[in-house]
């Protein structure tokens, strides 16, 4: 082999130890994965729906002191996606809340027109004292369109005198829907207990609106 011809191979070897020395020196080191500290959801498996329902609804929760429904089944993946926002949304208020927290639910209604839940939050203080709230979600099933006193009826004047004079006056008015019509609550600022007045189907029929404003499909 020709001096040239050694000298060649030994630039080539010096330049390719020095290119991995640099690599080797610029290479990241692995970092640990930064762990998602969010609590996690876990579904279990025992149905909350009719047998002729729509939407087909489970159990699931953040703890086991917090528990709220999740769809999994819709007419539409993006219906149910709307529809499990709008389900997870009060767990996931009450779990950023301090103090002892608690989160039950029922169905009220599930049929081919709406999803009704009622769900009932505890709080307790540092002074020991609970104080509990009912939190209604109202879903339209063909859109995953919310439904409360905003934008369910045509005439809420109307609405209201159904329920009386006290009703009629609340400022936190709101309601949940069973098969037979709808259960509108409210209370008094000093007052921990709920008042409640049911109203038929047949009487809320003029009142309801057609639309509830549908969500975007984007």
């Amino acid at each position: 082999m020709s001096r040239l011809n050694r000298k060649t191979i030994a630039g080539i070897a010096l330049a390719l130890a020095l290119a991995l020395s640099i690599t080797a020196c610029g290479a990241k080191k692995p970092t640990a994965e930064k762990q998602d500290t969010k609590p996690t959801t876990v579904t279990e498996q025992t149905t909350e729906s009719k047998d002729n329902a729509v939407v087909h609804v489970e159990s699931a929760k953040i703890t086991d002191a917090i528990r709220y429904p999740q769809v999994t089944e819709a007419p539409g993946e993006l219906i149910m996606e709307y529809m499990n926002q709008s389900l997870e949304a009060p767990a996931a208020a009450l779990q950023e809340m301090q103090g002892e927290r608690e989160m039950s639910y029922e169905v009220k209604r599930n049929d081919n027109e709406m999803l009704s839940v009622l769900y009932t939050q505890t709080v307790k203080g540092e002074d020991g004292k609970e104080v509990k709230t009912l939190i209604p979600v109202n879903l339209q099933v063909s859109t995953g369109a919310e439904v409360n006193m905003d934008n369910a009826f045509n005439d809420v004047a109307a609405v209201k005198k159904l329920l009386g004079k006290d009703a009629a006056k609340a400022e936190n008015l709101q309601f949940y829907l069973t098969d037979d019509g709808a259960v509108f609550f409210y209370r008094a600022a000093d007052d921990q207990e709920y008042k409640m007045v049911e109203v038929g189907n047949d009487a809320l029929a003029p009142y309801w609106n057609q639309s509830f404003g549908e969500k975007s499909a984007s």
